[in-house]
């Protein structure tokens, strides 16, 4: 109430008349800032990063080591220049971006390393990307994980090492899930189409369940180094997926 009145009674105290209040109706001119802003909406988030701007690791075993990389796809007729990259207040979380500048149509990575011996629980961490192609915008990008001291992987990821390309090779993985005694593995999956994947219960107890987790690479493989991962759903909605690393370098032969 004083804010309101205090201006009309400074105009009345001068001699000056009252100002009529304005109407609610009336929708006052939007004023730009400089050209160069930071600009939000408009879609740009869902073209730079296409296949999102969130990561869900799901439950893993402490001390595990995470990977995974946001593709970025500059859909502009402009050089894109990635400035800048930094995580908000997450010792656990590193990043890096593979590209300075992307041209129209290029692709490059935004890279995430999650160190899971930092944390225990659920821990969500947040990358900041600023992009500039003559007009400044910054983009949030998110990833979380569980990591858990009651899951033990022996050992701790299905590492093939370099195989030759056309070779088939199976790599093995035992996975203990403590204080679950009643937990079910109902699906396992890898989202490399090359690598199948099996799972069969090993032992259970009252204290425990214990699984083997098998991944065998397909003769139609294709080359380069390979990160990825097992998804294994469970039946405990507390505890809905544990993820198992994989890697593999598969070199052409000479």
């Amino acid at each position: 109430m004083l804010k309101i009145a205090l201006p009309l009674v400074l105009s009345m105290l001068a001699g000056q008349p009252v100002p009529p209040p304005m109407d609610p109706k009336v929708q006052l001119p939007r004023v730009d800032l400089d050209e160069k802003k930071v600009e939000f909406g408009d879609n740009i988030d869902e073209k730079l990063f296409p296949d999102g701007l969130s990561h869900d690791f799901g439950q893993v075993q402490r001390g595990t080591q995470l990977r995974h990389a946001f593709r970025v796809v500059n859909t502009t007729n402009k050089p894109l220049r990635i400035s800048s990259v930094r995580v908000f207040m997450n010792r656990a979380l590193r990043v890096r971006s593979s590209k300075d500048v992307l041209q129209p149509n290029e692709e490059g990575k935004i890279e995430l390393f999650y160190d899971t011996e930092q944390f225990v629980g659920a821990k969500t961490g947040t990358v900041y990307v600023q992009s500039d192609n003559g007009k400044f915008r910054e983009h949030r990008l998110w990833i979380s994980a569980v990591s858990r001291d009651d899951l033990e992987f022996v050992p701790n990821s299905l590492d093939f090492g370099k195989i030759q390309k056309g070779e088939t090779p199976s790599a093995h993985m035992v996975v203990t899930v403590l204080d679950q005694p009643k937990l079910q593995v109902t699906q396992a999956t890898c989202n490399n189409k090359f690598i199948d994947v099996q799972v069969k219960e090993l032992d259970r107890d009252t204290t425990r369940a214990v699984f083997q987790v098998s991944a065998t690479l397909r003769a139609d493989i294709p080359a380069g180094a390979i990160r990825t991962h097992v998804e294994l759903k469970t039946n405990n909605p507390a505890m809905p997926k544990l993820l198992v690393p994989v890697s593999v370098v598969v070199e052409t032969p000479k």
